[in-house]
């Protein structure tokens, strides 16, 4: 995300379409069930209604600033839903479900919740251990502050 938002305009482009390139991998069905969803559900990465997934990198990434940095107003907030949602389109949501403001974001989360769409499975459990690998024995103490922020967000 720090080389899509502050990287040029290239390297953007080219970490975009390596996490499009990964997506277009991802397509499996579910083993177990996951809340509304049973097993044998067949998912990918690149379903467009996954969009839960970018809303909530752009929710983390102005809740982390806000935690560790200042808070942002209003209209900061909605910059960032906006911009956000210019990475969203590239990553291949339809620009009809991207959330441009922090209300809009606000909205959809309550949508998506309220659906019973979101929900945590045994896969994501399992997955969830394996985020943020640490690096090397040196980086296990920042992997492990890094974890807990993560988690704790």
């Amino acid at each position: 995300m720090l080389g899509i938002t502050f990287g040029t305009p290239e390297e953007a482009r080219r970490i975009i379409e390596r996490i499009n390139h990964i997506h277009q991998q991802v397509r499996r069905s579910l083993r177990r069930p996951a809340g509304i969803f049973p097993a044998g559900t067949p998912y990918s990465a690149t379903d467009p209604r996954l969009c839960w997934v970018h809303a909530t990198l752009v929710d983390s990434m102005m809740l982390t600033y806000e935690r560790l940095v200042r808070p942002l107003t209003p209209q900061e907030r909605d910059q960032f839903c906006l911009e956000a949602a210019e990475t969203g389109y590239l990553l291949g949501i339809p620009d009809r479900l991207l959330p441009r403001t922090a209300q809009d974001l606000e909205r959809y989360f309550a949508q998506m919740f309220a659906s019973g769409e979101i929900a945590v499975g045994d896969d994501a459990r399992a997955l969830g251990g394996a985020v943020l690998p640490p690096l090397g024995p040196a980086a296990a103490p920042l992997f492990r502050m890094t974890k807990l922020l993560t988690e704790g967000l």
